[in-house]
């Protein structure tokens, strides 16, 4: 057998423009795929895909859950390895709840498009993380 079918844990890199979000081994990995949310475990096959808006969860190796929202981004699995690159993110630590709300508040009274529906569902799941 190959090294990548022998793999216990996944070697996850997740990344944004403005900073590295966390480098380290977890047992899986739950992302907001375009098309719904997926679950990344050890010996997944090769994949590329495309994220959405969401909520990722990092489950490590001790069993703790770390969670984060995204705005989008592509992840890549190989051979035991997960790379994340997020258009944008944010941590628990990192939101001010009042804030976004203030923001959803805003973007609330502008005219229907297609971005102001973008923008509600960032503010929502940022203000859904920070409730859970």
């Amino acid at each position: 057998m190959s090294e990548a079918t022998n793999v216990k844990t996944l070697k996850l890199s997740i990344l944004s423009p403005e900073r590295n979000l966390f480098t380290g081994e977890a047992s899986s990995v739950i992302v907001p795929g375009e098309v719904g949310s997926f679950g990344i475990y050890p010996n997944h096959a090769a994949l590329i895909a495309s994220m959405d808006v969401g909520i990722i969860q990092i489950r490590l190796l001790d069993g703790e859950t770390i969670k984060m929202v995204v705005d989008g981004g592509f992840v890549e699995v190989k051979n035991g390895y997960v790379n994340i690159l997020a258009d944008s993110a944010d941590t628990i630590d990192t939101i001010d709840a009042k804030v976004v709300e203030a923001k959803l508040a805003e973007i609330s009274k502008e005219p229907a498009s297609s971005h102001k529906v973008k923008e509600i569902k960032k503010a929502k799941t940022r203000i859904l993380l920070k409730q859970n």
